[in-house]
């Protein structure tokens, strides 16, 4: 690719130049003329169609480098087969200091690049052309229709890819949208409902005075299904004092019942211990009379 020290390819610059809205249309590689009779091809011609800017042809010499352009200056012939039939010819490089040194032909102008466009290094005089031969004639007819289909072809390759691509990211971004808006979406709505139970078991543990924690929750649970499960809290009420009630009397007799067995527990182990002194109550004498 013949590209400028910016990655400006010459063609384009010559294309740049050369504009189809100012009547140009533009051939690159275009042959001196068809079939066996082809022997040579110029990199770039150009031609004016309007009227009123004069119909001619331009030439158009494209060289990348000082060895390129030494190689060329050898062929005076190959640029001859061309520049016959110009009212113009540029010798177009990437840098006009390739040129120096060089015998570059006096009815060549030099073009070179500068931001983005080519500037006039060397101005090209103004050639006489000849008359344009059948076959010069039929060589850019097919280089032009050839670039024509080429270029069709590509623009509409390049214009479905672009299509397609296009497509795809707008694809891409709206399954990215809704996945965020989703995402938020649940967000919010979780948050939401996080936030009603906490308050729900807040509330239940101010009004009931219980600590719903990890370990009780089950507990508290069938305590409350079986309080939500009785219609009747009244009646559930006072069943539930009797049976306090009735279990502050049970405890009651049970503790008489337990103190009145400890009483004779204590009883029966004095009378079990035994006695190794007479007794307070029997007499001297009487302890005397016993003893063998």
């Amino acid at each position: 690719m013949d590209m400028t020290a910016e990655g400006v390819n010459l063609h384009d610059l010559v294309a740049r130049r050369c504009s189809p809205d100012q009547g140009w249309l533009v051939f690159y590689e275009v042959p001196n003329g068809t079939g066996f009779t082809a022997s040579r091809r110029a990199d770039a011609l150009a031609l004016q169609t309007w009227p009123s800017k004069g119909i001619q042809l331009v030439g158009f010499e494209i060289k990348r480098s000082r060895g390129d352009l030494i190689t060329e200056l050898k062929q005076e012939d190959k640029a001859n087969a061309f520049q016959k039939y110009c009212t113009a010819w540029w010798l177009v490089v990437h840098d006009a200091k390739i040129c120096e040194g060089l015998e570059i032909p006096v009815n060549w102008g030099i073009l070179a690049p500068k931001r983005g466009v080519l500037y006039q290094v060397r101005p090209a005089p103004k050639l006489v052309p000849e008359e344009w031969k059948i076959s010069f004639a039929a060589a850019l007819i097919r280089s032009g229709h050839e670039a024509t289909v080429g270029r069709s072809e590509a623009e509409i390759k390049r214009a479905i890819d672009t299509k397609l691509k296009a497509e795809v990211d707008r694809q891409v971004a709206m399954r990215e949208k809704h996945g965020r808006a989703s995402s938020e979406s649940d967000l919010v709505h979780y948050k939401s409902q996080y936030e009603a139970l906490k308050k729900s078991v807040d509330d239940f543990q101010a009004r009931s005075g219980l600590n719903i924690g990890t370990w009780n929750g089950g507990m508290v649970g069938d305590a409350v299904r079986v309080l939500m499960e009785h219609k009747n809290y009244p009646q559930l009420r006072r069943q539930l004092v009797d049976i306090r009630d009735g279990a502050e009397r049970i405890s009651k007799s049970m503790k008489g019942a337990l103190a009145n067995l400890q009483q004779m527990e204590d009883v029966r182990n004095e009378q079990n211990q035994p006695s190794s002194e007479p007794s307070s109550a029997e007499s001297p004498g009487r302890a005397r009379q016993r003893r063998p």
